[in-house]
């Protein structure tokens, strides 16, 4: 019974506390298809429909790809601040839906929630998304492959590949991609260290995607 309670009190502060504010327009934006890369923003407005002053401690994103910001702290009666958020589609792809919650001050839940949803389109689908050199020994080449293809309806090229490691090799078997078509980009890594490595390398490209940044990762041990 006691635990009951405890839940519907949760509730009750919970919806309380959601009717101190009230949007101006939706609290839900949807970006639709975006291209993957690219930063989109939207501007929230929230109106304080209580007979207090509001005191906003901060605004706070569920991810690092989204960010938030509040135009005003104090809210008098019937006054509105405006939270922008700020989503950035690197390293997504597909559906996405991310939350922005506002804190008041001296309250450790969220007195309102706000959400962006966003379909990130790939032009250039990389399969997969990591180049891994799995079981690397220093001085010992270790090889990996992946592949870039076209979801576009249009002809790609592949202009240039940004590495800037010396002892990372890249070849890649064709710079034209047809719709529906793939490259393959071969990688050659001769690990001169121990140790977890990370890296990544930039592909350039005449499609609206004008850059793919693609990450390595290698866990390499010392020579038996």
């Amino acid at each position: 019974m006691k635990k009951i309670l405890a839940l519907l009190l949760t509730v009750f502060l919970s919806i309380n506390a959601q009717q101190k504010l009230k949007p101006v327009g939706n609290d839900v934006h949807d970006f639709g298809k975006i291209t993957k890369g690219s930063v989109v923003k939207h501007t929230f407005q929230l109106k304080n429909i209580s007979n207090q002053t509001i005191t906003i401690e901060r605004v706070q994103s569920s991810c690092g790809c989204t960010a938030a910001l509040i135009s005003k702290k104090v809210l008098k009666p019937n006054q509105i601040a405006k939270i922008t958020a700020e989503f950035n589609s690197q390293g997504f792809q597909g559906f996405q839906e991310k939350h922005i919650y506002v804190y008041e001050k001296n309250n450790p839940n969220p007195i309102y929630t706000l959400t962006i949803k966003a379909n990130v389109y790939v032009e250039l689908e990389v399969v997969p998304m990591y180049m891994v050199f799995d079981n690397a020994i220093v001085g010992v080449d270790k090889q990996s492959i992946l592949q870039i293809i076209n979801r576009t309806d249009k002809k790609v090229r592949i202009l240039k590949i940004e590495n800037p490691y010396e002892n990372l090799q890249l070849k890649i078997d064709k710079n034209e991609l047809m719709p529906g078509d793939f490259a393959t980009i071969q990688g050659t890594f001769t690990p001169n260290v121990s140790g977890l490595i990370r890296g990544s390398f930039t592909i350039y490209t005449d499609a609206s995607q004008k850059k793919i940044e693609i990450k390595f990762y290698s866990n390499v041990k010392d020579k038996l």
